[in-house]
């Protein structure tokens, strides 16, 4: 075990008790790193539900972040008529029903995840980065880009 404090590694003999900045690095076998999580690690806050915020999302964002932001900064494909909408407005658009904590919406490779909710607006949007595989068809994606192309065709052709 090591201890870098005020810039400088020193060996945790020489230096006491652990000081507020302190940062301390171990080296351990990989079976042991269980016994160091319990030790060292602040659980996940939970939810009223018990939900860990892990399984909110990777990261956590406003429900009132541009989506058009969030697209370029994960690289997400989102349909030309939803660019001006806020993450919040798009899940409500798009999910179904209304938003409850935890609902999911697959966008490209990521998922956006309502993680809190006032009233019935989504003021905490959650973001899975590596969620898991699912098919491809799925219907929340194929109902997202149905409504772009109708909106493309009305806007075409009128109706």
């Amino acid at each position: 075990m090591s201890v870098i404090r005020d810039g400088a590694m020193r060996s945790a003999g020489s230096i006491g008790a652990l000081s507020p900045g302190d940062h301390v690095i171990l080296i351990t076998p990989t079976e042991r790193l269980p016994i160091l999580d319990r030790t060292f690690a602040r659980p996940p806050r939970s939810d009223r539900r018990g939900r860990d915020d892990a399984a909110l999302g990777d990261f956590a964002f406003p429900g009132d972040v541009d989506l058009t932001s969030l697209a370029r900064l994960y690289e997400i494909p989102i349909p030309t008529a939803s660019e001006a909408l806020t993450a919040d407005l798009f899940l409500r658009r798009h999910l179904k029903g209304a938003p409850v904590v935890g609902d999911r919406l697959r966008l490209g490779t990521v998922e956006l995840i309502v993680r809190e909710l006032a009233d019935e607006r989504i003021v905490q949007v959650g973001i899975e980065l590596d969620p898991h595989p699912l098919p491809y068809f799925r219907k929340d994606v194929i109902r997202i880009w149905l409504r772009h192309v109708r909106s493309l065709l009305r806007a075409r052709f009128g109706g």
